[in-house]
């Protein structure tokens, strides 16, 4: 048991208090399907990590060296192994927090006064391990704070998380200690969600955790979340492929494609969902004892049926004793249940689950208004905008040779390496375009690093030359694809075609409401659309981007942007607003439907309609609606995708911008489809 062991040199610090606030219910998450493409590593620069050799061996570096270089060992410390035995008393029997499978965890006291757990690592862990321990630098994710490796054993220093872990409080307490309450539990499932995600997507190597559930969430003195016990864990490094693997994990928290060995971030999600059962319920996913009963069923079916039947207060742990506002379990039921659908596709990234979850418990707090600032400089911690000299820029695309992406009256941008991470390099043409480097640098910064907007990884400022290094997007713009430009030549899926439109609408919604300043793209098309390696949307491109406070409701200003693509409003007078960004979506929309460009599409267009929205109108209305789609999308057709694609579409390019939607509400109208 991790709770309520001691060791009696230092006495455990007392129960912090905890608070209590109403929750106003947040929207549902829904799943976002991740459709199949080319995958290749994701940008992590070298400058956040250093990987090590595979032919290095740690063993044989600290068995035959006194002095160890932090440097050679993931930045662990070296204790020696009698260091370890007189903080825990010998390994003492008194100082055992648990005793599992993989080995024991020991409690222990450092000269220093700190405590610290002290756990017995597998015989078999390698280097790989030592580095999936060390690797991490979240503050929900534990690290490893040091390791003893001698010719007998291993041994892994953690720093000791008073509170033990989350299993303990839901089902081992003591009736002396209060229960969690329920906005306790909010906060749990945040930072956990907040560590798997940063594990996922953020951590210079993704990890896959592959046992995630309430004995392997500890919590501080504070009670925020850590995520811990990474022995089952994996690397991935071709993202966005499956990893096919022995199975691993507890029962009644494996995903179903796991007992086909199917290894993915996905199974961290199933794993996820089950955690968020286990908080709602108190309950094991898999007990003996519940299953001694012939009328039992699967944990999991079994709440599913109990929530279909809106019966599911009886399934909530019974220690809350009714203080909980019932919106808030709901919703966080709703959450659980998405993350433990049978297919992978159907579940949303750990990243998704995240925000929502943030929104959740900052409204949970009594916080009117709130801010992802925090939460952003926390799951990206570690990336930043560098200043590179010319020369390193130089070197990484070969002195600026004829790799070039794309190129227009404004900019060339080229390919390069830089650290052995693809990156594309914009260089502008002229000095008299130094504005414009400067708006992309300056939104960059304010944007560092939002899914679906382009990282700004770095620039180059001399008098001569401006340069943007951009996080490199390997399968180029959605335009290339609709236009059979790519060197792919393959149609892009609805499936594809509905995730693009998600992807591209939450980008332009961060730009309009989560930014520390309100930002106005001006120039949303097929053509600055980007496609990561696993065809997630990325917007690009912001030289013609106009930056206004959040207080203002439009700017009037020069108009830019692409014809057929520019508000009737904007073109006729200027007048620039986050409505001008909702109507050129609209029309990036129906480019996506199409398959063709806007300009075109006002040549298909009836010589009585003057654009080309009004002849989409035209045959919305008469039904004639499946005759613009798209006969390149492959025999996967899905009607009801492309149905109501362009009923958002008609919407979001209507003539009076008050009548438009907020893009906010198109995330949510497509995260419904």
């Amino acid at each position: 048991m991790r709770y309520g062991s001691s060791v009696t040199k230092t006495p455990s610090p007392p129960l912090p208090p905890i608070l209590r606030d109403p929750l106003i219910p947040v929207d549902k998450v829904s799943a976002r399907r991740n459709a199949s493409g080319p995958s290749t590593k994701k940008l992590f620069p070298a400058w956040l990590w250093r990987r090590k050799p595979k032919d290095y061996d740690l063993a044989q570096g600290l068995l035959s060296s006194v002095a160890v270089d932090e440097e050679d060992h993931f930045g662990l410390q070296s204790f020696s192994r009698r260091e370890l035995l007189v903080a825990t008393d010998s390994f003492s029997d008194k100082n055992i927090l648990v005793r599992g499978g993989l080995g024991k965890v020991y409690k222990g006291q450092l000269e220093d006064g700190s405590l610290v757990e002290v756990k017995l690592v597998r015989k078999h862990a390698t280097e790989i391990d030592m580095e999936m321990m060390s690797i991490a630098t979240h503050s929900n994710v534990i690290r490893a704070r040091g390791f003893c490796i001698t010719q007998k054993e291993k041994l892994l220093v953690y720093p000791y998380m008073v509170n033990g872990c989350v299993a303990f409080w839901l089902r081992e307490r003591k009736d002396s200690l209060p229960p969690l309450d329920w906005l306790t539990r909010m906060k749990i499932a945040l930072g956990a969600a907040k560590g798997l995600a940063y594990l996922h997507h953020i951590c210079p190597r993704e990890i896959i955790h592959r046992d995630v559930k309430a004995s392997n969430i500890l919590l501080d003195e504070n009670f925020e979340a850590v995520l811990a016990d990474l022995s089952l864990g994996e690397f991935v490094d071709c993202c966005g492929d499956d990893i096919v693997t022995p199975v691993k994990g507890t029962i009644g928290h494996i995903a179903p494609e796991c007992l086909a060995g199917k290894c993915s971030v996905k199974n961290d999600v199933f794993g996820y969902g089950v955690f968020l059962l286990e908080l709602i319920t108190a309950q094991r996913p898999f007990d003996l004892a519940r299953l001694a009963n012939d009328n039992d069923m699967n944990f999991l079916d079994w709440v599913k049926d109990i929530y279909k039947e809106r019966e599911w207060k009886v399934i909530v742990d019974a220690e809350l004793q009714g203080e909980f506002i019932d919106e808030e379990v709901e919703e966080l039921l709703q959450i659980a249940l998405i993350c433990t659908r049978d297919d992978p596709e159907g579940r949303p990234t750990m990243l998704e689950v995240a925000r929502r979850l943030e929104v959740a418990y900052h409204l949970a707090k009594g916080e009117a208004e709130w801010s992802m600032e925090d939460f952003k400089e926390d799951i990206f911690e570690g990336r930043d905008v560098e200043n590179f000299t010319l020369d390193k820029l130089h070197a990484a695309t070969e002195g600026f040779s004829n790799k070039i992406i794309s190129e227009d009256s404004f900019n060339v941008i080229y390919k390069g390496w830089l650290d052995g991470y693809p990156i594309a390099v914009k260089r502008y043409n002229s000095q008299s375009l130094e504005c414009y480097f400067e708006r992309e640098l300056e939104i960059g910064r304010i944007c560092l690093p939002i899914p679906n907007l382009v990282h700004v990884i770095g620039f180059c400022r001399m008098p001569e030359v401006q340069l943007l290094v951009l996080q490199l997007m390997v399968n180029g713009s959605v335009d290339s694809w609709l236009t059979g430009r790519h060197e792919s030549r393959a149609p892009l899926t609805w499936l594809q075609r509905r995730n693009i439109a998600l992807g591209a609408a939450r980008g332009l919604a961060h730009l309009h409401d989560k930014c520390e300043k309100k930002i106005i793209h001006c120039d949303v098309k097929a053509a600055n659309i980007l496609l990561d390696d696993n065809f997630e949307a990325v917007v690009t491109d912001f030289k013609s981007a106009k930056i206004m406070d959040h207080n203002q409701t439009h700017i009037t200003t020069t108009v830019t942007g692409t014809i057929g693509h520019i508000a009737p409003e904007y073109l006729a007078s200027g007048k620039c607003s986050d409505k001008t960004d909702v109507f050129s979506y609209g029309a990036f929309l129906l480019e996506l439907i199409t398959g063709q460009k806007i300009i075109d599409l006002i040549h298909v267009a009836d010589e009585n309609d003057r654009m080309c929205v009004d002849w989409v109108k035209k045959n919305y209305e008469e039904g004639r609606w499946e005759s613009m789609a798209d006969n390149e999308g492959g025999d996967d057709f899905m009607e009801a995708v492309a149905k109501q694609l362009v009923k958002i579409a008609v919407l979001c390019t209507r003539h009076d911008p008050d009548r438009r939607p907020r893009m906010s509400n198109i995330v949510m109208m497509l995260e419904f489809i």
